[in-house]
């Protein structure tokens, strides 16, 4: 099997958490006894040729038959990525791990049957529209396609049907028109498709104010591209106090996919060994299990993550802008040092 793996360090603090999961890489190399083959991207990833230089390498991991690994990268070049690519679709799980449940802000009963599906749509809509400067105003030319809301929408019944059948889409549909009808009537035709998956249309507003609430009640949540961007954050949050430990993945239809965190690149961190790692590495976990099937090795290594997570962090900081993605008790390399001592010894408990 191919285990080529495209590392793109990309960034702010991209470079230091992403080593960080490069050596945690290495240190499942070592359990497994087999190897990965690594490729660092070299090129730039902003100006007048990133985006081309982007393009070749995805194109090379792509026909090599491999995944991509990354830090946050430029927006206007991310999207053009994930629609030369057809990413069409961003899976983000939310699932809490007892090591961490006392970081949520809300109480412990209330989310410790947690486990929640994300599945956004990730290259048409209002991130993706054509904007144009008039005077006084701004108009923005957008669009979404039946083709690729019925492709999001098998995508997210079939995640529904593999876990436990529930599945909402947040959508505002009385108040979008057309585009709201669109939305609408394919997923209801998908939901007869699939008529053992439980299927509810939830306006987004309410749908948020429900997840806090009751948030062991959800299974599978659809949104588009801006909604679900927002949504992942405050999920983040909700689960587990901070941005900084939560993974997604971006995915075409025939198994190319590119990991990442959810956060941005937070510049102001970077270079100072403070940024915390743990959604970097677990998006490398995420990505053994899924794409190469290191089932095993990947729960090892998301557990010895949470584990040291728990041990280094007293307190997730609220109050400053990325304050949330700060691990300044042990810093960044450290917290890598530990993860992989942890992985490598007897002492990783049983994955939650």
């Amino acid at each position: 099997m191919n285990r080529t793996v495209g590392i793109i360090e990309g960034e702010g603090v991209g470079r230091e958490i992403v080593r960080a999961a490069q050596l945690c890489l290495c240190a499942v190399q070592e359990l497994r006894h087999e190897h990965l083959k690594l490729r660092l991207y070299t090129g730039r990833v902003q100006g007048a040729d990133a985006e081309r230089e982007l393009t070749i390498f995805y194109k090379q991991m792509r026909d090599a038959g491999g995944v991509i690994l990354r830090a946050s990268i430029p927006a206007p070049v991310c999207y053009r990525l994930r629609r030369e690519f057809d990413l069409f679709y961003k899976l983000i799980p939310f699932r809490v791990d007892p090591a961490l449940a006392r970081f949520s802000p809300l109480k412990p009963e209330r989310i410790r049957d947690l486990d929640l599906l994300l599945v956004r749509q990730n290259n048409q809509g209002f991130y993706h529209g054509q904007f144009e400067p008039l005077d006084h105003r701004v108009r923005c030319e957008q669009y979404y396609d039946v083709t690729s809301i019925r492709r999001l929408a098998e995508v997210a019944f079939l995640q529904a049907a593999s876990r436990r059948r529930r599945l909402r889409l947040l959508m505002k549909d009385e108040v979008l028109g057309p585009l709201g009808v669109l939305w609408r009537e394919t997923f209801s035709q998908a939901a007869l498709r699939h008529p053992e998956v439980r299927y509810d249309l939830v306006p987004p507003d309410s749908g948020s104010a429900q997840i806090l609430l009751a948030p062991w009640a959800f299974d599978v949540v659809v949104a588009g591209d801006i909604e679900g961007d927002m949504l992942a954050d405050q999920l983040a949050v909700l689960v587990h106090g901070t941005r900084a430990a939560t993974p997604s993945v971006n995915c075409d239809d025939s198994g190319f996919a590119s990991y990442q965190t959810i956060h941005g690149t937070a510049k102001g961190l970077a270079g100072k060994n403070i940024a915390n790692p743990a959604g970097m590495i677990v998006a490398a976990a995420w990505m053994l299990g899924r794409s190469f099937g290191w089932h095993v090795e990947a729960a090892r290594l998301r557990t010895a993550v949470f584990d040291v997570l728990s041990e280094s962090l007293t307190s997730v900081p609220t109050d400053q802008h990325n304050a949330d993605l700060v691990l300044e008790s042990i810093g960044t390399a450290r917290f890598a040092e530990l993860v992989c001592a942890r992985l490598l010894s007897h002492e990783v408990r049983q994955a939650a």
